[in-house]
């Protein structure tokens, strides 16, 4: 593989960071939106624009602003809320575009629920998704996803319990079409809430904290010929013994060879419930992986994602992400791997770049290629871990666009972009 690295945008001096995501408009063309968001604090986008190109980024138009700095409808009493774009996927069996949304409530403000995240209740921190489809003459629907009862949205009560703590989801990961034009798509939801749909014990699963983790449930969609009939699969929970914060970001791939991937990120960090904790000291940080021969009706158990010779993967909790190369259908996972065993949320370098099997789902040790790591002055906190990923339609290149937080000593959010453009087939 080839990796050609760019400095994208430079470091700015304010402690704030920015975030690049990019994606092309259309289903073909080289028509490409880029999205600026600016971020101060963890997990929490201040502001955000958006600019246009009709050329593949040789030219741009103007930039629009998307969220602004005091938006007075980002507050009801002391409840917060925010909004959070997710993937866009085209379906080309009923010629509609398929979209994502993420509403995010904090119940009672941010601040006092990070303060009960970080001792182990994530209850009030909320999120719940809906899907956008759009045909080619511009009409569809958006709803809430479900997958238990519960009320809609009350625009005059953002806290309603019968629908603030009912049908949390976030998806935020990548969507499948299959050929006869169902999609697939996983979220992060509450363990709870999983444990529920799934007829379990979540004080046997994760009694270390019931009201903290998330497991992953992968939802199908059949169309009707007016709307999506989604139907919940397999619910997928992680015990407290393998990862102390259940399980995350979920990326998703179907192989040649029919079977469905799900790499997840799971974690080893030590809590601040920590007397309460199963996980045994010095249990490695892994993804996390499942597999389903069935269209997703059945998962296997989890288990940590590995080499094709069976050699274990180490890995931080961070995200990544599995693309496919629409050029050769070979899939490939970015993410970070280490080579030695790790805890909790650092080192957040290399970032990596690896083929995947298409019968097993393994990665293909041989292909391991480095994108980037920690450079020299670097402090040890440097995290190449959050990017956004295209391949490029022209020259059929993947483009890895990254903000490295942590980059100096001082504040973490001043950091450099930095753009990565891979052929894999170099």
């Amino acid at each position: 593989m080839k990796v050609n690295r760019i400095l994208y945008r430079p470091m700015r001096d304010d402690g704030v960071a920015e975030n690049i995501s990019r994606r092309y408009a259309e289903r073909e063309g080289l028509t490409l939106i880029e999205n600026l968001s600016f971020q101060s604090t963890s997990d929490f986008i201040d502001y955000s624009k958006r600019r246009i190109s009709y050329d593949n980024g040789k030219t741009w138009g103007d930039w629009e602003e998307v969220k602004k700095k005091a938006d007075p409808d980002s507050r009801q009493g002391e409840h917060q809320r925010n909004y959070l774009d997710g993937p866009v996927v085209y379906n080309p069996v009923w010629n509609h575009t398929v979209s994502f949304r993420a509403l995010q409530i904090w119940v009672g403000g941010r601040e006092k629920c990070m303060k009960k995240y970080v001792a182990g209740d994530s209850s009030d921190y909320t999120f719940h998704s809906y899907i956008t489809v759009t045909d080619d003459n511009g009409g569809g629907y958006t709803e809430l996803i479900r997958y238990q009862s519960g009320d809609e949205f009350d625009p005059d009560d953002w806290v309603k319990p019968s629908f603030v703590y009912r049908n949390h989801c976030f998806a935020h990961s990548n969507a499948l079409v299959d050929e006869n034009g169902d999609i697939l798509f996983a979220t992060e939801v509450r363990m709870e809430n999983l444990c529920e749909l799934g007829g379990m014990d979540v004080n046997k699963i994760f009694p270390s904290m019931p009201t903290f983790p998330n497991g992953i449930l992968v939802m199908r969609g059949k169309w009707n010929g007016e709307r999506y009939e989604l139907t919940p699969c397999q619910p997928i929970v992680i015990s407290d013994r393998l990862s102390s914060r259940g399980l995350n970001e979920p990326t998703m791939a179907r192989l040649s060879s029919g079977r469905i991937l799900l790499i997840m990120r799971g974690s080893n960090a030590t809590m601040s419930w920590r007397d309460s904790m199963r996980l045994e000291p010095g249990f490695p940080s892994f993804k996390w992986y499942a597999y389903s021969d069935d269209n997703g009706e059945t998962f296997s158990e989890i288990m940590p994602w590995h080499f094709d010779d069976g050699e274990a993967i180490y890995s931080s909790a961070s995200c990544s992400s599995i693309i496919k190369d629409e050029r050769t259908g070979k899939h490939y996972w970015i993410g970070n791997i280490t080579g030695y065993k790790v805890s909790g949320n650092f080192p957040r370098f290399p970032l990596n770049i690896v083929e995947i099997d298409e019968q097993y789902g393994t990665a293909k040790k041989e292909t391991l290629t480095v994108i980037d790591t920690r450079r020299e002055g670097e402090p040890e906190t440097v995290q190449l871990s959050n990017f956004d990923l295209i391949q490029n339609r022209e020259t059929g290149c993947f483009e890895v666009v990254l903000s490295k937080y942590g980059q100096t000593t001082g504040n973490v959010w001043n950091s450099e972009v930095w753009m990565y453009e891979i052929d894999p087939e170099l």
